[in-house]
């Protein structure tokens, strides 16, 4: 809101969750961000239809959530959520200046048989004794061979599994 009452060409980027907009403070920003027209802010949402403690459609229902937002005058684009291409498209493909969200369609944990589509993964401790197997685990998998085949013969070495950043 500063940015544009000083006429500053800043722009505004946001990520959030899909839960969260079950969250009363959010249908209230939202408003607010339709209401004085920040063309400059651009929400991205993780839809993975997943929170903390289940899916989210079983917990409270958000769909249809682009329709939702198009009902408070924002331009509204889905993406698949696992191609940065098509959320670098869904981001700068504005149009208007009206606020701008990209749903970002995802699979919570993705590619990784035990933790796709997977609720617990929200607040599971992935560290200590469990972090060697997990790795191991999607290393082999991401390489298309199954963990009970490869990992006998697996060495990874000490400083990559204590440096879990970024990984999940």
């Amino acid at each position: 809101l500063v940015g544009k009452m000083d006429k500053k060409p800043w722009r505004v980027y946001c990520i959030t969750s899909d839960g969260e907009h079950q969250e009363g403070n959010t249908w209230e920003a939202i408003m607010f961000a339709a209401n004085y027209k920040l063309g400059n802010l651009t929400v991205i949402m993780d839809r993975n239809n997943m929170q903390i403690d289940g899916h989210t459609e079983d917990i409270m229902k958000l769909d249809p959530v682009a329709d939702k937002y198009r009902a408070f005058n924002w331009n509204v684009v889905e993406v698949d959520g696992h191609n940065s291409q098509a959320i670098y498209e869904g981001v700068i493909n504005r149009e208007g200046k009206r606020p701008h969200m990209v749903i970002a369609n995802t699979i919570k944990g993705k590619g990784v048989s035990f933790m796709e589509n997977n609720p617990i993964w929200n607040f599971l401790d992935r560290g200590g004794k469990r972090w060697r197997p997990m790795l191991m685990t999607i290393c082999c998998e991401a390489v298309g061979g199954k963990a009970e085949n490869i990992l006998p013969f697996t060495v990874i070495p000490e400083e990559v599994v204590a440096t879990p950043v970024g990984l999940f």
